[in-house]
């Protein structure tokens, strides 16, 4: 499991064979290195990897830190959201049951040696995501905004046509129906 956090900043869409990784963060430089030491290992003793560069995962049973999460957790608790950033940022959101589908094809996949991007096909910014869960939990609420996180990207956008080709990847969820997902999980797991 990669990120598409090894890309960085890049302009427009992220290809896994002409986008050149320039990760921001820790956590991208150690996704990076993680996908060069598997496919050393695939090509040096034929180990079988294949790389799957997931983009900005989200869903239920979510990690508590993660945006949305803490999101839906500041709603339903009556707290303020903090966005990091302006909000303008951009991510190509993934819902987990399209992370799943992906990795459970990867797994048959005879092909070794590949990296490939698992993205949504839901490039949105998080002021447009805002609107969203207004209009899903339909309770008003507050938000503010802090400073950018370290290492934080403007904007993913993840070119799938290798996983459609080769994994016959195609998402499933969208956008509203995945939050929505998410949140009546968090709702009735308090």
């Amino acid at each position: 499991a990669s990120s598409s956090s090894v890309y960085g900043n890049q302009n427009g869409v992220m290809h896994e064979e002409t986008s050149i990784p320039r990760p921001l963060s820790p956590y991208g430089v150690t996704k990076l290195a993680s996908e060069n030491l598997g496919l050393l290992y695939e090509k040096n003793y034929q180990l079988p990897v294949i790389a799957l560069r997931y983009f900005s995962v989200y869903g239920p049973r979510q990690r508590p830190d993660m945006a949305f999460c803490r999101f839906f957790n500041a709603i339903l608790n009556q707290k303020e959201i903090t966005i990091f950033g302006d909000g303008r940022q951009e991510r190509d959101f993934t819902h987990v049951n399209d992370i799943v589908s992906a990795t459970f094809h990867a797994s048959q996949f005879n092909d070794q040696g590949t990296v490939l991007n698992i993205g949504g096909g839901h490039v949105i910014s998080m002021k447009e995501i805002i609107k969203i869960i207004q209009d899903i939990v339909k309770t008003e609420f507050s938000t503010s905004f802090t400073e950018r996180q370290l290492g934080d990207v403007k904007r993913t956008e993840a070119d799938i046509s290798k996983a459609k080709k080769l994994l016959n990847y195609n998402t499933k969820t969208r956008i509203i129906d995945g939050l929505t997902d998410e949140y009546e999980n968090i709702k009735s797991n308090l």
